[in-house]
């Protein structure tokens, strides 16, 4: 079932958006963004960040009618349930989630991470496309390294979605402690995780919008001036 009010949102964002890039295209300038990058963003536009940063709710937003949406936990369930039967693990059963992917083994669902990038490496060739990353998929170098195939040719963008550690954990907590985290310390145990990746993501990134303590308007406004008019 839509969610009417949330469904007229992303159709006034999205009307904005248009109206606001016809604006910039008939005056001859940009309507006041900030152009952060010295070109026009690539083909590929790849959101990074921890989970409940937002990547895949943007990521949305900003794919509009223009660019194919791609999220990456999606094509993990698509290849876990296309392994073949001889795998080492018990065939698929049910309509399992990525979390239960993670609890039957972080071995397998790393190992469909890392044939889930391959595929959207494969899907966002040569074509306009947003891919939402895993919130750690920044920590699986085979998977990354899949979708890098051709360093440094202008052919995929990587932008790191940060927000502040206080907000992730309190999103995360409102939706039950995921299997990555310790349930005896769980606080503990994501300040560490956010750390990590959150050094990672900044390092990988080549472009870092900071969405702390901004709505979901906010944060698409703040993208869209990030990577100018596209």
């Amino acid at each position: 079932m839509v969610h009417f009010p949330l469904f007229c949102f992303y159709a006034f964002i999205l009307i904005r958006q248009c109206a606001a890039l016809n604006r910039g295209s008939s005056s001859g300038y940009n309507n006041g963004v900030d152009q952060k990058i010295s070109k026009p963003p690539a083909p590929g536009l790849i959101l990074m960040g921890l989970k409940h940063s937002g990547k895949t709710t943007l990521g949305k937003l900003l794919a509009g009618g223009n660019r194919l949406f791609l999220d990456l936990d999606d094509l993990i369930l698509k290849v876990y349930r296309e392994l073949p039967g001889d795998e080492g693990f018990p065939p698929p059963s049910g309509s399992p989630t990525v979390r239960d992917i993670y609890r039957r083994s972080g071995e397998l669902f790393r190992r469909c991470e890392t044939l889930a990038a391959r595929e959207a490496a494969e899907i966002m060739e040569g074509r306009p496309a947003v891919l939402a990353l895993g919130g750690g998929t920044i920590e699986n170098s085979q998977a990354m390294l899949a979708l890098e195939k051709n360093p440094g040719s202008g052919e995929v963008l990587f932008i790191y979605l940060e927000t502040d550690e206080a907000s992730l954990f309190k999103r995360i907590k409102a939706e039950g402690i995921p299997p990555f985290l310790n349930s005896q310390n769980p606080e503990k145990s994501f300040s560490a995780l956010y750390r990590r990746r959150a050094a990672l993501c900044g390092k990988k990134a080549d472009l870092t919008i900071n969405l702390s303590g901004l709505s979901l308007e906010q944060s698409f406004k703040a993208l869209l001036q990030s990577l100018g008019e596209f």
